[in-house]
């Protein structure tokens, strides 16, 4: 009789509980199921509310146990960082997705947001063994749309590694599908419409574009709105429409958040501003662009935002602010090359590399599979635990993590740091090395001048008639001239600040003893450096023209012939003042319009400079322009 009440209190026990651990599990399941609903809806409208109810869905998941929650959980916060431009973040919850989601029907749509994600960063290979084996999938499902959808990903993907025929069968694949969103045909036609632009065919793309926008606004999409704004924006000619195109797609990307997506319309509408002449505006705009592309490690808006700051900046006088931006330009411009250069020799790479990286791939998924059971099994522990002992170990958890990405930070910092010390020692070495190649590429036309030089004489033995052996000396002189304008150069310390005033001087003198014209005092004044060494050239080559025609004409009957040279800036302007006491010009006289005249207006030609003679006893010039090249 005892047995049989005992078991019958037993099983009226064990059926409580049951029902209590089914009513739970049903509540927390449709608690998930409300904040990744919500989390999806605010997913392209407010991505900062999207992530709170994904972090709230993430830990119902963990709660429930239940690995296709879980996967979904960490798509969706993959989703939302990738939006926000933390592509780092995004890759590691996705990699985590793609984890537990193996087996479900969301596995091709983690492996699509996985190579979209690694595309964004410059990862294309990696992307698109993502991308083919989505593809797949979707083929084998016969999904038409994703099948499309993965067609126009691809074809970035090729667009970007500038394999344009590739990029646009692709392209042309998605409308030969009929079973399609409008969106999709949208950013077809976008798609395509980008490589007629890479191509210079401007009114095209624009037509391409005009139809994308056209369908996105059928759509009511206000990601895909600001998108295909910013494209129009950025090619219509007439500047007021241009300008209400980009006002909009910038309006709509800040108030979404979408900070990656901001810097192209802000860059467009800076490059606008500048059509414009409102400088001011640009240059804001500009500055803007630059600190977001350097703290998201967007290298092409960071060099195409330095480089157009430099020109503006210097035009408002600031030429150290200049300075500084042209040099950012030609760092990143740097980066940019090694950046490209690390793409080809991955591809190279990348096909015989692939199998081992998948292969380590998987075991590291299955080590973090491993770990995130071993938390799952620690957080069951912990809500057993009654309420008191749950917060005791919640906070000490919480203190050992902040404790641990503390740890983190700081070895990321000194990594970063480590780093940056690297690469400032590479561009360092770099610019040695362009140095010295600039070097001895004045070296080796020197060299060649001075063969050419000597076939010239041999060529005068053989000659017959003064006129043809003067002509053929003064062009030797003047082979000998410019060649000590690249000897002059090969020897200066540093190519990058060239002093004016010994540059002429020594030149001057080799001119001079050239010409064999003895008791030539020559003065230099006054003091100006360039930075430029292709109108240090032009500036030297327009000297020695100078005093050649001085040697050759001036100082017939002088008896203390003397040149002198004034150099200095005036209204951020350089100017030159030749003087020799010789007997000047005359205007009757056919040597103004002799040969040394002619390449001395050539040379101011080519300076964008002026030059003024003025009537005086002996040959007085005066040279202005601008100080550095614009």
């Amino acid at each position: 009789m005892f047995r049989r009440v005992f078991m019958v209190v037993a099983l009226l026990l064990v059926s409580h509980v049951s029902l209590w651990s089914f009513d739970s599990y049903e509540k927390l399941s449709k608690k998930y199921r409300n904040t990744m609903d919500s989390s999806q809806f605010y997913l392209k409208s407010n991505p900062q509310k999207s992530l709170s109810y994904a972090i709230n869905s993430l830990e119902f998941a963990r709660l429930l146990k239940d690995e296709e929650k879980l996967s979904e959980s960490y798509l969706q916060m993959g989703k939302i960082y990738r939006i926000q431009g933390n592509l780092n973040l995004s890759q590691q919850y996705l990699i985590k997705a793609k984890t537990y989601g193996s087996k479900y029907a969301l596995y091709p749509e983690i492996l699509k947001q996985a190579g979209i994600t690694l595309k964004q960063q410059s990862r294309f290979f990696e992307a698109l063994s993502y991308y083919m084996e989505a593809l797949k999938w979707y083929q084998e499902e016969k999904d038409e749309i994703e099948v499309a959808a993965m067609y126009n990903n691809i074809g970035r993907l090729y667009f970007a590694l500038e394999d344009y025929d590739k990029a646009i069968d692709y392209y042309r694949k998605t409308l030969l599908i009929h079973n399609r969103e409008m969106n999709s045909i949208a950013i077809s036609y976008h798609n395509i419409g980008a490589v007629m632009e890479k191509k210079s065919q401007f009114d095209s793309a624009l037509v391409y574009y005009q139809k994308a926008l056209g369908l996105y606004q059928k759509g009511n999409d206000s990601v895909l709105i600001a998108y295909g704004l910013a494209a129009v924006g950025n090619l219509t000619v007439d500047m007021d429409l241009a300008q209400m195109y980009l006002i909009q797609s910038v309006r709509i990307r800040e108030k979404l958040g979408l900070n990656a997506d901001l810097l192209e319309s802000k860059y467009f509408l800076a490059l606008l501003r500048i059509r414009q002449k409102r400088r001011e505006e640009a240059v804001s705009l500009l500055k803007d662009v630059y600190v977001s592309a350097e703290q998201q490690g967007k290298f092409q808006y960071a060099y195409d935002a330095a480089r157009n700051l430099a020109p503006l900046i210097m035009a408002n006088g600031d030429y150290l602010a200049a300075y500084t931006f042209e040099k950012k330009a030609s760092q990143w411009r740097d980066s940019l090359y090694v950046e490209e250069k690390r793409v080809k020799e991955l591809g190279f790479e990348y096909r015989l590399q692939i199998h081992e990286q998948e292969t380590a791939m998987n075991l590291l998924e299955t080590d973090n599979r491993n770990k995130e059971l071993e938390i799952l099994l620690q957080q069951s522990e912990i809500d057993k635990a009654n309420h008191q002992r749950r917060l005791w170990f919640i906070s000490v958890i919480s203190l050992g993590l902040m404790i641990i990405l503390s740890l983190i930070f700081v070895y990321t910092q000194i990594k970063k740091s480590r780093l940056l010390r690297l690469q400032n020692l590479k561009i360092a070495e770099q610019n040695r090395e362009n140095e010295l190649l600039l070097r001895e590429v004045h070296h080796r036309v020197k060299n060649n001048l001075h063969s050419v030089m000597s076939l010239l004489r041999m060529e005068k033995r053989k000659m017959k008639g003064e006129d043809v052996a003067r002509l053929a000396e003064n062009m030797e002189k003047r082979i000998i001239s410019i060649a000590d304008i690249h000897d002059i150069l090969y020897n200066q310390k540093k190519l990058s600040s060239i002093s004016l005033s010994h540059y002429f001087t020594s030149l001057a003198h080799r001119v001079i003893n050239l010409h064999g014209v003895e008791g030539i005092t020559f003065k230099c004044k006054g003091e100006f450096v360039i930075n430029d060494i292709d109108r240090a050239l032009i500036l030297g080559q327009l000297f020695t023209e100078l005093v050649i025609n001085s040697c050759k004409h001036a100082f017939m009957d002088v008896s203390y012939p003397s040149i002198t040279v004034h150099i200095n800036m005036v209204d951020k302007k350089f100017k030159m003042n030749y003087f020799d006491n010789g007997k000047g010009v005359q205007h009757n006289s056919n040597s103004i319009k002799g040969f040394g005249s002619l390449l001395v207006a050539s040379h101011v030609q080519k300076l964008n400079a002026t030059m003024h003679v003025i009537e005086n006893s002996g040959y007085h010039c005066v040279i202005e322009c601008n100080a550095y090249d614009s």
